[in-house]
Formats: structure tokens, sequence, C-alpha cells
């Protein structure tokens, strides 16, 4: 079988500590963050250029709560007016920016062994048996 290591592989710096989360994010966007954060930095893998993904995929997080919670409180149906005034009804907004957001975590969530399918294909560093080890994994 082939070796799948790259001759000459790309390599980023690793980061020195677990970096804050994005001053705009708030509620479970920044939860997110703080939880995936410290996961990956348990395995030694959050490089620099992991970042601007990472803050997307929280941000979608963040977004996909944010319209559960709309579309639980405005329902699945919604009466909107077009522009000449008259009213309809049709799939409340949320709904469609609520999928989308889902399919965004997935995708990016994927990059990151986030799933459960994705977890299978990555090879972790052997873990550090530290604070954050205990914290997480009880070890």
């Amino acid at each position: 079988m082939p070796c799948r290591v790259t001759p000459n592989e790309m390599e980023t710096k690793i980061l020195d500590s677990i970096p804050k989360p994005p001053a705009h994010f708030e509620g479970r966007a920044k939860q997110e963050w703080q939880t995936v954060t410290k996961i990956l930095w348990a395995f030694s893998l959050p490089h620099s250029g992991d970042l601007p993904q990472l803050e997307a995929y929280c941000f979608n997080v963040g977004l996909m709560d944010k319209a559960s919670k709309k579309r639980t409180q405005e329902g699945v149906l919604g009466v909107y007016k077009n522009k000449g005034g008259h009213e309809y009804v049709s799939k409340n907004k949320w709904i469609s920016i609520y999928n989308e957001a889902t399919d965004r975590i997935i995708k990016l969530a994927n990059q990151f062994g986030f799933s459960p399918s994705s977890r299978t294909r990555i090879s972790m560093p052997a873990k550090h048996n530290n604070d954050l080890d205990r914290e997480f994994f009880g070890t």
C-alpha cells in the first residue's frame, strides 16, 4: 500500500496557547469555540491556519442554535407580504437558515474530526496525559 504522506508537506505553526473566541461571538458560538479548542489543544492539533475554518464552524453552530430558537418561537409557517403588499403564507425563513448552517457545520466538522465517520480517518498523536486529558477523558 502506498504511503499517504506527501513529500515536503506544508507545515504550519502549532498554536502556543488556546486562542480566545472571536470578539463578535456570543452564546452558543462562544461555547462551541471554548469546547472544541480545548479538545483540539489536548491533542496538539490547532494550527494557526485552522482558525478561519474553526471560526466558521463555531459561527454556524451559533447560527443553527439561533435559527432553531427563532423557528420554535415563530412556527413552521409565516405570513409575509410581497412587494405589492399582498400577504402570502410560506415556510419560515429560519428553517432555511437552520438547514444551511447545518450543512456548513457538517462540512467543517469533517475537517476537524468532529463527526463519527471523520474520526475513523484520523490518526491521532499520542495523548499528553495532562490536566486537559483528565478533564475531558478522565485519564
